[in-house]
């Protein structure tokens, strides 16, 4: 595996980079839009104000990697475009990432030949974070890219020469306009010159290193933090920031009841990166370590930088580590992945990565390493008690959790016990083919979980083509107050303005609780609101369209026949009910709903798409369910339309609380072409998640082209 004084051109590591931007780019290209819409939409919107664009709305998400986005905004046309822009920045900082983490390692370890150093930064590339991360408009994928930009530098830094140390200051400076926990960059980069520096006794460097990182960021903390917040919130209304104060994190240090809590979620934390690694993470710590108490005076003098940069690289990860199990342990652990939380460590791990993948390994390592994981899954879950649902994107590295989602910690750090042995005791080929295969598999699960987000809950209806086709500027209104009672914030229905604030951009578009502004403001555009109620009786106003999935209602001024409306053809199905084909006693009436089979895909067990109709395809389950709605008190009828073949066992119902409360249960009815039967059902108290379920067996043949629910006396 080693070679002394193999020496690989540079032009492998610009391939190394040109070959990863394009093959992220092409992992992602699929993605439509942004689908973490909290998350994503902070960034995108912090990108929109600095392109020129009005925002109504701070968060607290930091600029850092949003100023990268700004000209996207600035100089592209449509939210479209935009999105592309976002997927071909990101493939390409994360290509440069991996370009720079050859260039690094080839420094680090010149006698490591060239196969094996392409294939380790390779695998390091394929790492699912990595790939995954590369279709959100996280800002992870810019924290990778300044840190390896910033290992790169310290490679050059010569404590001799005090001012060769400001480029790479003001990279680990910037670490902290992008994230918080980037403030760990510029004191793990302090404390790695300092050994260096003190054996030289260039005390300037660090002088310099101090001035230039910690005023930057001071600079973001004092003076750009505070000047986008006030851009963007507008007067009489209060910025979204949820990050906790310093006070709140200092808390959980002095509290002694917090520390087990604490102690819990950093090695959690830790777990993760080891397991999510095979161990790479842990080993290379390990040599690290054993290399400062054991180097080479003459390697040292051959290779000054070495010790600085191998301590940066160790030092960087478990400060993170460190901040985000204070920030976590300050709030509520409620999440499975609260315990193992990945998503902020990944962006720092690459290089300690590949230098595990490469140094020199010991077996007994891995089984230390590995019982030690397995341990702590043993006392997260049974001792502490880790526990609650999963966000699988915080913990995208952690591969037992792709094969077994249901599991405790405690599983998935017993299997990632297991392949850590596997993975230091076989042969390095067969070590490595095998974490590919994994990661690859890892990767396509974490795909299709994203696919099913943007499908379910971040895919825009058509009410973006109709606002943008009829008005080319003017002003969008969502009404937050109109979200109903009960309905979960980062619920489909609950995140619709935070998905259209990106969709407007280039609108004056707002996100608030006073919808008579807009009604009474003289801009052309629309008002979005799920209180149709309201609208239907004010003059010069029409409700003329309505979105299937969550019911927002799309409200306009003036004469609605004037306006171009969305078309259903052979090769799209409308996601949405527009005036030119739907009766307005529906669109006006909140207690009125319309799926279609497109709609109902989106939540079935057993059945698929055929001929623009939900076809069952021979199986036991649900043909489908949902759609979750809000509905108040009242007599509904629910009209069923498809056709049967053989009808046999299926039957429909009408529940709320979760399936706890049976509102209605019928046999289909086939006698009438076109229809599988109505029924009228009383709703005697305001639900906030009715769901309608057609259940078949695998004997009965059906297709279904949609249902409506309306109040019985509407006759609609």
């Amino acid at each position: 595996m080693y070679d002394t004084g193999n020496r690989n051109p540079l032009w492998w590591s610009g391939a190394v980079a040109a070959f990863v931007a394009l093959l992220f780019y092409a992992c992602s290209s699929w993605i439509t839009g942004p689908t973490y819409l909290g998350d994503e939409i902070g960034y995108l919107n912090n990108a929109a104000f600095l392109g020129g664009h009005y925002v109504g709305g701070a968060s607290s998400y930091y600029a850092g990697y949003s100023f990268l986005l700004a000209p996207l905004f600035h100089f592209l046309d449509g939210p479209q475009e935009v999105w592309r822009g976002v997927l071909v920045v990101n493939a390409i900082m994360w290509g440069t990432s991996l370009g720079l983490l050859h260039w690094t390692v080839r420094r680090l370890l010149p006698s490591v030949e060239a196969g094996w150093l392409l294939l380790a930064v390779l695998l390091v590339a394929a790492y699912p974070p990595n790939v995954v991360m590369s279709g959100y408009a996280f800002s992870q994928s810019a924290v990778a890219f300044f840190f390896m930009l910033a290992v790169a530098t310290l490679v050059r830094v010569d404590p001799n020469r005090p001012l060769s140390v400001i480029p790479h200051a003001i990279l680990v400076g910037v670490q902290f306009w992008i994230h918080p926990t980037g403030v760990v960059a510029p004191v793990a980069s302090l404390l790695a010159l300092l050994p260096v520096v003190l054996a030289s006794r260039q005390y300037r460097v660090l002088l310099v290193h101090a001035l230039v990182s910690i005023g930057l960021v001071l600079a973001y903390r004092y003076v750009v933090e505070p000047w986008r917040i006030a851009g963007m919130t507008p007067a009489g209304t209060q910025a979204g920031l949820h990050y906790p104060g310093l006070g709140t994190v200092a808390a959980v240090v002095l509290t002694p009841s917090a520390w087990k809590t604490l102690f819990g979620i950093a090695l959690g934390h830790l777990s993760y990166s080891v397991v999510a690694s095979f161990g790479a993470t842990a080993i290379a710590g390990i040599a690290i370590i054993r290399a400062f108490a054991t180097r080479d005076a003459q390697d040292v003098a051959s290779r000054p930088f070495v010790p600085q940069v191998l301590l940066f690289i160790l030092l960087a990860p478990l400060g993170c580590v460190a901040i985000t199990a204070l920030t976590t342990a300050a709030g509520t652990p409620s999440r499975l992945d609260h315990w193992v939380y990945g998503r902020y460590l990944d962006a720092f791990v690459l290089p300690l990565m590949a230098y595990g993948l490469l140094c020199s390994r010991k077996r007994w390592h891995g089984l230390l390493v590995a019982a030690l994981v397995f341990a702590v899954g043993l006392w997260l879950t049974h001792g502490v008690g880790a526990s609650g649902y999963v966000n699988r994107v915080n913990l995208s590295g952690l591969w037992p959790e792709q094969f077994f989602k249901t599991a405790s910690i405690a599983v998935w750090l017993g299997w990632g016990a297991v392949g850590i042995v596997c993975f230091q005791w076989l042969p390095r080929p067969f070590a490595w083919a095998g974490a590919f295969v994994l990661y690859v598999f890892s990767i396509n699960s974490q795909l299709e979980w994203h696919r099913r987000l943007l499908d379910t809950h971040s895919n825009p209806s058509e009410v973006v083509e109709f606002v943008r086709g009829n008005f080319d500027q003017g002003c969008v209104y969502f009404d937050a107050s109109s979200i109903p009672a009960g309905e979960s914030p980062v619920s489909t229905v609950g995140e619709r303005g935070y998905l259209y604030s990106f969709y407007f951009y280039d609108y004056h578009f707002e996100k608030g609780r006073r919808p008579a502004d807009w009604l009474q403001a003289s801009c052309r555009g629309a008002l979005l609101t799920y209180d149709p109620e309201s609208i239907k009786d004010r003059a010069g106003f029409s409700v003329v369209g309505m979105e299937s999935s969550t019911g927002l209602r799309v409200v306009v001024r003036g004469a609605p026949s004037k306006l171009l409306y969305p078309v259903a053809s052979a090769t799209r199905a409308l996601e949405s009910h527009w005036v030119s084909t739907v009766g307005r006693s529906c669109l006006e009436s909140d207690r009125c709903f319309i799926l279609h089979a497109a709609d109902l895909a989106r939540n079935s067990q057993v059945g698929r798409i055929r001929d623009g109709r939900l076809a069952s395809d021979g199986r036991d389950g649900f043909l489908f369910f949902g759609p979750y709605r809000a509905m108040k008190a009242g007599s509904y009828t629910l009209r069923l339309r498809g056709d049967a073949k053989v009808l046999q066992s299926a039957y429909i119902d009408v529940v709320a609380s979760r399936g706890k409360q049976v509102l209605m249960k019928q046999d289909l009815d086939d006698r009438v072409a076109g229809s599988l039967g109505a029924w009228s059902f009383p709703l005697p108290d305001d639900v906030s998640d009715m769901e309608i379920r057609l259940w078949v067996s695998s004997k009965d043949e059906i297709s279904i082209d949609g249902y409506s629910i309306s109040l019985t006396e509407d006759g609609s």
